[in-house]
């Protein structure tokens, strides 16, 4: 193989592996936005992203699988020496339909719909301001009522404010 061969092989390849990458990637995103802001519908973009990055890394084995259970109990259509013949027939229309020989095709399907997806998602995610737990709010254990109210005692904790924001 040539450099150049090499390197379409290699690219095929990668662009193939691109599809459960991005959607992976997706499902993490979606982790971080649900952790950050506490939304329910980043979890339902996660489980989208979680069935599809499965089906595409499981999926193929699943079917191959399949195809190995159906051939096995389906019966012999044709003899051992009727399935010569017909090999000998196929090989013969290759030579004369293809002297040089077949070409391999493969095919390639770039996932430009998903990645758009993963970009919207996360330019949607980071804008969202961070949702203000309770633990992060209030580290004191005790309730306000029970808070000093001289200005010197107080902490910078407890002069926040309700609008500092939060993911909804």
């Amino acid at each position: 193989m040539t450099t150049s061969d090499w390197t379409f092989y290699i690219t095929v390849k990668a662009i193939g592996w691109l599809w459960p990458v991005v959607q992976l990637f997706g499902l993490g995103l979606c982790a971080w936005a649900y952790l950050r802001c506490r939304k329910s519908g980043y979890l339902i973009l996660g489980a989208y992203f979680f069935v599809t990055a499965g089906w595409l890394v499981f999926g193929p084995a699943i079917n191959h699988a399949i195809r190995e259970y159906s051939h096995r109990r389906s019966p012999e259509v044709l003899s051992p020496e009727a399935q010569k013949q017909y090999m000998a027939e196929i090989a013969a229309l290759n030579e004369k339909y293809y002297p040089t020989g077949r070409v391999a095709q493969s095919h390639v399907s770039f996932p430009l719909g998903p990645i758009v997806l993963v970009a919207g998602l996360w330019v949607i995610a980071r804008r969202e301001p961070k949702k203000i737990t309770e633990q992060d709010a209030a580290p004191n254990s005790r309730p306000p009522s029970q808070l000093p109210t001289s200005p010197e005692v107080q902490s910078s904790d407890s002069q926040r404010t309700s609008s500092s924001g939060g993911c909804g």
